[in-house]
C-alpha cells in the first residue's frame, strides 16, 4: 500500500482504490500483489518508465531481481521530479494536498451563528496593555 499512496501523492487519485493493511493481521500476498500492481499500471499508463524498465510484481515480493525494482523505482522518482518542476504539477499537488495553514479556521461554536474575523475581533476585543516584558500571546483570527 506504500506505493500506492506515494502515487496518490504525488498524482492524485491516480489509484483509486487500493488494499489496506489491517493492523490485527498481516495483508495477505494476493492484495500486496494487487496493490504493486495498481502501482505498476500507473506507471505505464503515464509512462514514466518504459516496459523494460518495469519489474515484476514477485520480484518485489520475493526480493528477487531487486535491482529492476530499484532501477524502475528511481525511473519513477526521476521523472516525477522532473515533473515537479513544471507549475500544473505544484498547483495539482497543492490542491490536492492544502497545508492546514491555508484552510479557513472558525473560531466559534458550531452552535453560534457568530463569525469572527480579523477585522471583528479587533474592533470587538481591544487589545489589553501588555508588560513590556511579558510577550504577547498569538492570535488566530480567521474566515
Amino acid at each position: 500500500s506504500v506505493l500506492c499512496r506515494l502515487m496518490n501523492y504525488c498524482r492524485p487519485n491516480s489509484i483509486p482504490k487500493f488494499n489496506k493493511p489491517d493492523r490485527s493481521r498481516p495483508m495477505q500476498v494476493y492484495k500486496i500483489l494487487d496493490n504493486v500492481n495498481r502501482f505498476l499500471d500507473v506507471c505505464k499508463e503515464n509512462k514514466f518508465v518504459s516496459p523494460a524498465d518495469l519489474f515484476l510484481p514477485q520480484d518485489l515480493i520475493e526480493m528477487q531481481n531487486f535491482s529492476q525494482v530499484l532501477s524502475c523505482l528511481l525511473t519513477v522518482k526521476k521523472h516525477i521530479e522532473e515533473e515537479s518542476r513544471s507549475d500544473a504539477f505544484v498547483k495539482n499537488l497543492r490542491e490536492a494536498h492544502p497545508s492546514p495553514l491555508s484552510s479557513p479556521v472558525s473560531l466559534r461554536p458550531a452552535s453560534s451563528p457568530l463569525k469572527l474575523s480579523a477585522e471583528t475581533a479587533v474592533e470587538s476585543h481591544p487589545t489589553p496593555a501588555v508588560e513590556p516584558t511579558s510577550a504577547p500571546e498569538p492570535v488566530l483570527c480567521v474566515d
